[in-house]
């Protein structure tokens, strides 16, 4: 009765932003969805608690800043098909305010990687993000997030979930499922709502970016600040507090 209004809540006025907002809201997500990929991917660990943020943004948005910088084109015809007809011409604007952000936060990156990959530690995962990198650079948009965040994010927050609460892959998998089913569904609906009088390739761009930044925001705040408060009340520890994350993303 809480839980799934509040979270529904959030995601429509992401949504809306598209509409009203959209240069606030691409940046917003961009900046949401980089830290969070940073944070839980990457968990790479900066001299402060400042510095730390920022090359998780810097690190995590690679799959953001890297195709805005070298295939502008291609960022701006898939704005295109995702912004409001009568907001066209913003997406220019999008482009290169996105672009000053890319610019400012690869250099950031780039050192990461480099001090990583001389970090017997972390040479691995500096390895894994130069890969990645070049994959940004190389491939399509849409193919390289693709790969990222299903072949990789998503795979990733799965077996976290195994660990989290002890259950086997298949069992976390079926007790997933039926939310899962239902994203699929929306997702369809979504795809022929915006296929009227559009290419089909529109329509799912549309769809999978709207949607995906209209769950970044409550998908963040359960991984962030909730799961932490919801540990804290329990009075629980970091340990205790990570189960609570795990949860809460069951729910989601």
């Amino acid at each position: 009765m809480i839980f799934f209004p509040s979270y529904v809540a959030v995601a429509l006025v992401v949504a809306l932003g598209w509409w009203v907002i959209p240069l606030a809201t691409v940046v917003a997500f961009s900046l949401v969805s980089a830290w969070h990929f940073g944070i839980e991917d990457e968990q790479v660990m900066g001299r402060s608690s400042v510095l730390n943020h920022l090359l998780a943004i810097a690190v995590g948005g690679l799959v953001i800043w890297i195709p805005v910088l070298t295939q502008p084109d291609r960022v701006g015809s898939l704005l295109g098909s995702i912004v409001p007809p009568e907001l066209i011409l913003s997406t220019g604007t999008i482009v290169w305010t996105t672009r000053w952000i890319a610019a400012a936060l690869l250099p950031l990156a780039v050192s990461a990687i480099l001090r990583g990959l001389m970090t017997h530690e972390h040479r691995g995962r500096a390895a894994r993000n130069l890969c990645f990198a070049l994959m940004f650079l190389t491939a399509d948009v849409l193919v390289s997030f693709g790969i990222y965040f299903c072949g990789w994010h998503s795979i990733r927050g799965l077996r976290g979930l195994t660990t989290t609460h002890r259950r086997s892959l298949p069992q976390v998998l079926l007790a997933t499922t039926p939310l899962s089913v239902a994203a699929i569904v929306l997702s369809v609906i979504g795809m022929w709502f915006w296929s009227s009088g559009q290419f089909l390739s529109d329509a799912v761009a549309r769809t999978l970016f709207i949607g995906l930044s209209a769950i970044a925001v409550p998908h963040l705040l359960l991984h962030g600040p909730i799961s932490r408060w919801v540990g804290t009340s329990a009075g629980v520890s970091t340990v205790g507090a990570s189960s609570s994350s795990g949860n809460v993303e069951v729910a989601r």
